[in-house]
């Protein structure tokens, strides 16, 4: 589910969960979104089970923890696609352009 501030000038904050090939378990990566994107479809649209496709670029930031310094890797929105299946709606797309065909699994 997505944390916000309410505010189109604080990040939302939410997280993914990428599906991988055979047996593998899925992944799952924090992504970051800002401005109308944030305030007017993460929030709203975003919902836990909900499928979304997303161009985003790699963060890297090192974070504190138990003591230690850690890097963490996440994603920053820079567009967000709505899929057809979850709590997301159907299949709007937002935050730039989106291809008409469907986007490549990530």
């Amino acid at each position: 589910m997505a944390q916000g501030y309410g505010d189109n000038k604080q990040p939302v904050r939410f997280t993914i969960a990428v599906n991988n090939f055979g047996d593998r378990p899925a992944s799952f990566v924090d992504c970051t979104a800002f401005n109308g994107l944030a305030e007017k479809v993460v929030l709203p649209h975003v919902k836990k089970g909900a499928q979304v496709f997303i161009q985003a670029r790699v963060e890297t930031r090192m974070v504190e923890d138990r003591g230690e310094n850690r890097q963490r890797v996440g994603f920053v929105v820079e567009s967000l696609r709505l899929g057809s299946n979850g709590s997301g709606g159907g299949g709007g797309s937002t935050g730039g352009s989106a291809p008409d065909e469907e986007p490549p699994p990530f």
